[in-house]
């Protein structure tokens, strides 16, 4: 997933969550701290309604109805339709095809060195399976899952858009990853199957996604809650996680409920420092960042329970709580109440200074939710404008020594800013964002 960066203005250099994560994993390597990256808001379009609907850029709404995870099917536009109607023969026929074509397919890949090869090779198939009658491919991609054959790819795990893949580490993840697309509801009860046997991390978020994919009313929520859960608590996978464990981190964003942030959040915490816990915690922070976005009250209930929620990972509280808005009441008390505790150094409230108020977040194709969509200039500076006023109310109440210092250093900078905007000496806020690519930390033993 490539994306190209731009920059603009002075605030503004570098915002976004991403390097706050990049400076947990600096911190730990000696490298010091870096200024954040991107700058980047979301908005999402409502939930799918039936099974089968054309999927589309809005998959998770920002505040889900009670009991569901909103996510649609893949985009039956992908598929080419059949003309007229079909004997059983003709899908018979289809049948045995496409199970001809996986099997010479897997010799292929086994046989050929150049990687570029072998994606043509799985984009040739994937054409074949979405052209061919929907009950012939859905056959043919079940049959081969139930052989347990297999062949790698030797490619990585790497989501695309609207959440199909856009490169593969095995043949049956190219089988799980096309087969929503012909038949979804079998999609879901072969993920139950893949999701039990836990043969590769590949497999297993994949699984989870074709079960996000089918839960249009909420009834498979708890299922999907307690997969996610399984994926957490495997101990080797997550010693040693892979690119697809860390994408899978999307389902939490999915449910957006206050025991997957919960959950999340004790991977963050208690992520070691090596390479692999660098991965981890880059994973667990876009996911929280992302569910902090669609809903401040998530972060507003977990510190009420715990204000010494994430200490091992300070830049990040720092950056989740700067999300919080001081004009509505209940996110004011957690930042005042935040601002004023003596255990928090001088470093993290300084990180906080300079990123209230946080609205970065970053592009990116997500496993099962939707794309982030940019903030105009003018909604930014709105943004600053309003806290400069919630800042003042505040002030006028006496608040604490450091409450004090933080806030009218961040006052200090954001009127600056406007005057530098209104001058036409910077461009106000971020202009065109700064947009980079959104991948984890190479993580290369498991697929």
């Amino acid at each position: 997933m490539q994306r190209s960066a731009a920059h603009a203005g002075t605030r503004y250099r570098l915002l976004g969550v991403i390097a706050i994560v990049l400076v947990i994993a600096a911190a730990a390597l000696g490298t010091g701290r870096d200024k954040p990256l991107i700058e980047v808001a979301h908005t999402a379009p409502p939930m799918a309604t039936a099974a089968g609907t054309a999927r589309d850029k809005g998959l998770i709404a920002p505040t889900p109805a009670p009991g569901t995870v909103s996510a649609q099917a893949p985009a039956a536009s992908v598929r080419a339709a059949p003309s007229g109607e079909l004997r059983g023969a003709d899908v018979h026929v289809a049948h045995n095809v496409l199970s001809a074509r996986l099997h010479a397919l897997e010799e292929r890949l086994a046989a050929s060195p150049d990687a570029d090869q072998r994606m043509a090779l799985l984009a040739a198939f994937k054409r074949a399976v979405l052209a061919a009658p929907e009950a012939a491919a859905a056959a043919s991609l079940a049959d081969y899952l139930a052989s347990g054959r297999d062949v790698d790819t030797g490619l990585p795990f790497v989501v695309g858009e609207d959440g199909m893949m856009a490169s593969v580490p095995s043949l049956r993840t190219a089988v799980l990853d096309l087969l929503p697309a012909t038949d979804l509801p079998r999609a879901a009860e072969l993920a139950r199957e893949v999701l039990q046997q836990r043969r590769s991390q590949a497999e297993f978020a994949l699984g989870l996604r074709n079960l996000a994919w089918n839960d249009f009313e909420g009834d498979q929520r708890p299922e999907l809650a307690a997969r996610f859960n399984d994926l957490l608590n495997t101990d080797d996978w997550r010693r040693d996680p892979g690119n697809a464990y860390l994408e899978a981190f999307d389902i939490a964003v999915a449910l957006g409920d206050r025991g997957a942030f919960a959950a999340v959040g004790a991977v963050l915490d208690a992520a070691p420092s090596n390479p692999a816990g660098q991965a981890l915690s880059r994973a667990a922070l876009v996911a929280l960042d992302r569910m902090v976005i669609r809903d401040p009250t998530l972060l507003v209930a977990a510190y009420r329970d715990d204000p010494a929620l994430f200490a091992t990972a300070t830049d990040a509280r720092a950056s989740l709580l700067a999300r919080l808005d001081l004009g509505i009441a209940e996110q004011r008390a957690v930042l005042v109440d935040y601002l004023g505790r003596a255990d928090h150094g001088s470093d993290e409230l300084a990180y906080f200074a300079e990123l209230f108020p946080n609205a970065n977040a970053i592009h990116g194709d997500w496993l099962v939710t939707a794309q982030e969509v940019t903030p105009s200039i003018e909604e930014r500076r709105a943004l600053d404008r309003g806290t400069v006023t919630g800042i003042d109310a505040v002030l006028a109440t006496a608040p604490t020594a450091t409450v004090r210092t933080v806030l009218t250093a961040v006052r200090e900078r954001l009127v600056a800013l406007e005057q530098d905007a209104v001058l036409g000496q910077a461009a106000p806020i971020s202009g065109p964002p700064a947009v980079y690519e959104r991948q984890f930390p190479a993580v290369p033993h498991a697929p």
